[in-house]
């Protein structure tokens, strides 16, 4: 892994657009075609090659190249790598930082045996890989190859949490609820480093998603202003439903007490995307797609719910079951793979709230209808009277025809920022060019730099090129960008080669956007 620290520029751009529709088709996907378990495991490594090494912008200061592990030699030499990571700060100390990924050893060893995670003491300039997350107890066997779908959250109260999807079957995915294996497990420590501090509730752990335990999939955490723990997953039990499942502030282990849904994600052609953010000021936010048609372009509505009392009961603008925020066509897996090596099975959207309670909606569309890719806008939606949300402003994020894996986040000074990737055409060898670009809006988004924070090729291996498997994941299906205060700390996909590594290699990247 490789930390980065970006600064930020000054110049500026600004996009006004109008929303886009397109026509329904009633048609769907079995659900374990949408499901993003089981993971992408492939993580190859090849030797490093000079077309490997792209430009990262000028922009871009490397800290310390030589951060996965203790051993100084392991992050340029080893062949473990990792992909859809995860990022956590410590808000009580941001000094402190956890990411996680789906590393190699995951899969070539994983649960029982104590799972990894990346920490860092002194704000990313250097990181230790721990393996400090045990197997959850009653379990171990049942596991297997997992944590699968992961991630992670520090609590105001300097607590570090962890929530992973458990899938019992290394070949069925999650969607295929007949399995009814798939159960999303949360856990916490103390002290990410000692796998003797981690603390998982029951023997057997107790299944965070309690409505239809064994059918989750994609979980995501998040922790609220009153140190609750909140936890969204797609239910494939229930057709597929939003579920969110909540614990009480500060408990170690947590104790999941209630298990609510934000709204229904049927019609279903894609993977739901399912997206969870806090208010600062109290309410609980849920984003997630409801999607129809064969092929691509596919019809999606992006749906937004609220709540307002922690969790336990969900409305928005009047309606239970959600507000359809935009209706566009979108190119998403089944059949669509970002720059032939990604199927997107984790949606094209994000989800941010900003400390003054302003909502950021993030989500592709494909405007030219031809199945290319998707252009990325983002949606700011302020409180209205009478608890209602109106919609504000809308902006383009990327003008580049293919995008994805966007992730969003605000500073305390409503500077909005936006993670996501580029795919660039390929090479006259076959592989795909990505570009990593971090937008930065000013002034609550209105105004947008786009800064390059690092441009590659896929490994030249048997992955890293297009192949015929329609779930192949190179990337992953999200990666992570938060903020503390004034400052952004992210983690995504990027190739290992051009930070001097020996092999071209996909390994989790961290960086940091300040003032």
């Amino acid at each position: 892994m490789v930390a980065l620290v970006l600064l930020m520029s000054s110049a500026c751009a600004a996009v006004a657009s109008t929303p886009r529709s397109g026509s329904m088709a009633a048609s769907a996907p079995p659900l374990s075609d949408v499901s993003s378990s089981p993971p992408g495991r492939q993580h190859d490594a090849a030797p490093a090659r000079p077309q490997d090494r792209r430009r990262i912008s000028e922009e871009i200061t490397v800290v310390d190249p030589v951060v996965s592990n203790t051993d100084p030699q392991r992050a340029v030499h080893d062949r473990v790598g990792g992909s859809e990571p995860s990022i956590a700060v410590n808000p009580r100390n941001p000094s402190e930082i956890v990411m996680t990924a789906f590393s190699g050893e995951n899969f070539s060893g994983g649960w029982p045996s104590p799972a990894p995670l990346w920490f860092s003491s002194d704000a990313g300039r250097h990181w230790t890989k721990e393996f400090s997350i045990p197997s959850p107890p009653g379990h171990a066997t049942r596991f297997g190859t997992c944590p699968c779908d992961q991630t992670v959250e520090y609590g105001n109260d300097g607590l570090l949490y962890g929530t992973f999807l458990a899938d019992a079957s290394d070949t069925q995915p999650c969607g295929n609820a007949a399995a009814g294996q798939c159960v999303v497990v949360t856990g916490g420590t103390t002290d990410p480093r000692d796998v003797n501090a981690w603390r998982w509730r029951g023997d057997p752990v107790q299944a965070t998603n309690q409505v239809h335990p064994g059918s989750a999939d994609q979980p995501w955490l998040v922790v609220d202003a009153k140190n609750a723990l909140h936890v969204a997953y797609d239910d494939f039990a229930g057709g597929p439903s939003a579920q969110v499942a909540t614990a009480a502030a500060s408990a170690l282990p947590p104790d999941f007490a209630t298990d609510t849904s934000p709204g229904i994600e049927v019609p279903f052609a894609a993977n739901p995307g399912l997206r969870l953010a806090v208010d600062p000021r109290g309410a609980l936010y849920a984003l997630f797609q409801r999607s129809e048609g064969l092929g691509n372009p596919k019809t999606v509505s992006y749906v937004l719910n609220r709540s307002t009392d922690g969790g336990r009961t969900w409305n928005l603008n009047g309606a239970s079951d959600g507000v359809v925020i935009a209706t566009v066509l979108s190119d998403q897996a089944p059949d669509y793979k970002f720059g032939g090596v990604n199927a997107l099975l984790g949606g094209v959207d994000a989800l941010a709230v900003g400390p003054t309670g302003d909502v950021y909606v993030v989500y592709g569309a494909d405007v030219s209808g031809s199945g290319a890719g998707n252009q990325l806008f983002v949606d700011r939606f302020r409180p209205g009277p009478h608890r209602t949300l109106e919609l504000r402003e809308e902006h383009v994020v990327s003008g580049a025809a293919s995008a994805a894996l966007p992730a969003i986040a605000v500073t305390q000074d409503s500077t909005v920022g936006v993670l996501y990737d580029t795919f660039d055409g390929f090479t006259s060898d076959g592989l795909p060019a990505f570009t990593v670009h971090l937008a930065l809006g000013r002034n609550r988004g209105r105004l947008f730099t786009d800064v390059v924070l690092e441009e590659f090729l896929t490994p030249p291996t048997f992955e890293g090129r297009p192949n015929d498997d329609p779930r192949q994941r190179v990337l992953g299906d999200f990666q992570q960008l938060k903020a503390v205060r004034g400052t952004l700390y992210g983690a995504f996909a990027g190739n290992r080669a051009p930070f001097g590594g020996v092999f071209s290699q996909i390994d989790p990247i961290f960086f940091t956007a300040e003032r």
